[in-house]
């Protein structure tokens, strides 16, 4: 488990991060960075379905439902920017393509998970935190980390995800506003009905070119079961086998591989230190933030891996001894 280290933190203390220049411009929002990511994803995803449609071959099937729960991952990652109304200067119009273009596609109530969101950022790994039912307990065995992995894939892991961040969309209006971003922005008619369209769109797609099975199979299937695995490795690689921290800094890690944040963290949110030490800086700068902050010595260096796979051999072993209290 990771501890902090006094020297570290002395360090750290004395190292330059951002000036106030550059928090301020490094904090703009840009709609066309905005509406062009949103593009992109989708595209992605039309041509994952295109794919599967002209090469319905076992493999190329098995290959686009791997990465249409990657393409998921994304829509639910901008989704994430927009829970920090990172997305436009309007917030109405950040909360409603939030929800409308980013979290209804993935079947999510962006104000929900707003409320609960902002809790974790709060106090990352507190007894409180929303995540601490992925992120807490580690190190913990390979048998009980491929346990957990089953769980993922045959769809236990969503239904318990989906209990989580549905059932508080549900609390009064008094219990709401004990939380930051607490107000319901989006009336719930919109979101069911967005979640209805985009459905409604994907299965008439993929019936008009004659594969209605692929709705099932290559839309709500890698939801259920691989996106719930690529949500607990980054969830793990971000907070695990960590304690809390006053310096989040110290309780968080950053990601250095683009090719497998490109599949576990799109979007950038694999720069997860940057994010939690400045949540107002929009994904397409978190590199930019990284770049600076390291060369100014302002990370902790053990809390920056190369790869996930770092991550998951620190923490999964034969062995463990269980230091927070974890959940399934």
């Amino acid at each position: 488990m990771s501890t902090a280290d006094p020297a570290v933190t002395t360090a750290l203390g004395a190292a330059q991060r951002l000036t106030r220049e550059e928090l301020t411009q490094l904090s703009q929002v840009s709609a066309v960075r905005t509406w062009l990511c949103i593009a992109r994803m989708y595209a992605q995803i039309a041509a994952t379905f295109a794919v599967a449609c002209l090469w319905p071959h076992p493999l190329v099937i098995a290959v686009c439902f791997v990465l249409m729960a990657r393409h998921q991952k994304a829509l639910a990652t901008l989704s994430h920017d927009g829970a920090h109304r990172r997305l436009f200067v309007s917030r109405k119009l950040n909360d409603y393509v939030s929800q409308i273009c980013l979290a209804s596609a993935v079947h999510l109530f962006a104000d929900g998970y707003r409320r609960t969101h902002l809790r974790h950022h709060r106090k990352p790994l507190a007894p409180d935190d929303p995540d601490i039912g992925i992120t807490g307990g580690y190190p913990i065995t390979r048998a009980s980390f491929f346990r957990k992995l089953l769980r993922d894939l045959f769809g236990i892991t969503w239904v318990k995800f989906v209990r989580h961040f549905i059932a508080p969309t549900h609390r009064t209006k008094k219990q709401a506003k004990l939380e930051e971003g607490g107000e319901k922005t989006v009336p719930m008619p919109v979101s069911l009905g967005s979640m209805l369209a985009w459905n409604a769109i994907i299965l008439t797609g993929v019936s008009l070119a004659g594969h209605p099975l692929y709705y099932p199979l290559l839309w709500l299937l890698p939801q259920i079961t691989v996106l719930q695995v690529i949500l607990r490795i980054r969830g793990i690689a971000e907070h695990a086998g960590m304690q809390p921290h006053e310096n989040q800094e110290l309780c968080t890690r950053t990601v250095r591989s683009r090719v497998q944040a490109w599949f576990f963290a799109p979007n950038n949110i694999n720069f997860h230190i940057e994010h939690h030490l400045y949540p107002g800086i929009p994904w397409f700068n978190l590199r930019k933030v990284h770049r600076l902050l390291e060369a100014r010595g302002a990370l902790p260096p053990q809390n920056v891996v190369d790869s996930y796979a770092d991550v998951l051999r620190l923490l999964i072993r034969d062995e463990a001894t269980h230091t927070v209290p974890h959940q399934s």
